[in-house]
């Protein structure tokens, strides 16, 4: 098992402990060492210093030996050794409860004692990415994360980054009982199970009101992020990071691209999932009559398609046409090419898949077929590869991790 972390509170309640059965045990020998005698031990108060050490440990033992009551002088000893009779044993009956607890409710006495902590939901690529960027940042907040499997990979890394692991459903009571939430300084859900987030958002908020605007919760959904952006009682920020990458691609690349062309423009989509749709959607807002034409190829493409136009909708004033089939396989590829003359109108090729190597291999070969084109190709982490494939070859590259990295909120790490 992986060692975790001690935190400030448990050091806390261990020297507090200390100290109270340091100053019970130190009542009791001092009682006996004064000259105060014991009904069933009339010779204690003469015996040597072994036999009143050994007494005195006696009294924390639940049921351990009749010494009877303190008697004889001087007055403040029997004081002191009273205080012992009934000090030991309560710290001991305390002892056991705690550990009765802890076996039926380990965790939530594990971080009973913490205040001004950060809780995150899930160990995702996200999570990873917010926890380095705090430790970067010089934060030394105690910080939770919840994850349902133990031999997550990212433990390591979270562990790494001094950060506790909870196992467990961060929707089940008991372990959101176990976090303290009254007390915490911040709930970050960032999953990649929209609901799930938004669930345990809304149970946490109501078991802790206070923490009202302080739950954020990344909804990659576009309709669940539409919903809740706009419902301003729910007391929760919603995030959407693939909207944040769109941003910044949109801004920085398709934009400029688009006021350079003389004509409106042919985007062409390979991988269609969150960002590809939340890409379009950025485009339609921003651009809406730059774009002539979109293809949209995914191995899915028919039920994405289908999605964006439940939850966003195409506009009216482009056509579109979707294939759907491996994008590796150049029969793929040949019913795209068989749509437009891309020599004529270079279009923007987006590859923003899921497959960080699939997309490097395709912006390879589209880049030497189509010149005039404007490749762009997403990675999910910095590669150093595909930035230097982009220099020979000049195709465009973007880390998704680097965008989102560079844009999350200032007060996220506060």
């Amino acid at each position: 098992m992986t060692r975790q972390a001690i935190s400030s509170a448990q050091i806390d309640a261990f020297i507090r402990r200390g100290l109270a059965l340091l100053v019970v045990f130190a009542a009791g020998l001092i009682g006996f060492l004064s000259g105060v005698s014991v009904t069933q031990r009339p010779g204690l108060a003469d015996a040597e210093i072994l036999a009143k050490i050994y007494y005195t440990l006696a009294l924390f033992v639940l049921g351990g030996l009749d010494l009877g009551t303190p008697t004889g002088d001087p007055l403040w000893g029997r004081w002191l050794l009273w205080f012992a009779y009934f000090g030991a044993p309560l710290l001991t009956a305390s002892a056991l409860t705690e550990a009765l607890l802890r076996a039926i409710n380990p965790d939530r006495w594990r971080f009973r004692g913490l205040r001004n902590h950060i809780v995150i939901g899930g160990s995702s690529r996200l999570a990873m990415l917010y926890l380095r960027r705090l430790r970067a940042l010089g934060n030394r907040d105690t910080v939770i994360i919840i994850d349902e499997r133990t031999d997550h990979p990212n433990r390591v890394v979270a562990h790494s980054h001094r950060a506790r692991w909870l196992t467990g459903n961060m929707t089940r009571d008991s372990v959101i009982d176990a976090l303290a939430l009254e007390r915490a300084k911040r709930v970050l859900l960032l999953t990649g199970d929209d609901f799930a987030n938004l669930n345990a958002a809304s149970k946490m908020l109501a078991r802790a009101p206070a923490l009202e605007g302080r739950i954020i919760a990344h909804v990659g959904d576009l309709r669940f992020k539409q919903l809740m952006t706009k419902d301003s009682r729910a007391g929760v920020d919603v995030v959407n990071t693939y909207q944040i990458a769109a941003v910044e691609l949109v801004e920085t690349t398709l934009l400029p691209f688009f006021k350079k062309t003389e004509f409106r423009d042919i985007v062409v989509f390979f991988g269609f999932g969150r960002l590809g749709q939340t890409i379009l959607a950025e485009v339609q807002r921003r651009a809406p009559h730059s774009i002539d034409s979109i293809v949209i190829v995914d191995v899915f493409a028919n039920d994405r398609v289908l999605d964006f136009a439940d939850q966003v909708g195409f506009l009216d004033s482009y056509s579109r046409s979707v294939i759907q089939g491996d994008a590796s396989s150049l029969n793929t590829w040949a019913q795209v090419e068989a749509l437009h003359d891309f020599d004529k109108r270079g279009p923007a090729f987006l590859l923003i898949s899921g497959d960080d190597a699939l997309n490097l291999r395709i912006a390879l070969r589209l880049s030497k077929r189509h010149v005039n084109a404007k490749t762009v190709v997403r990675t999910y982490y910095r590669s150093p590869f595909a930035e230097n494939a982009s220099k020979r070859v000049g195709f465009s590259s973007f880390s998704v991790a680097d965008l989102i990295h560079d844009s999350l909120p200032t007060e996220w790490f506060t």
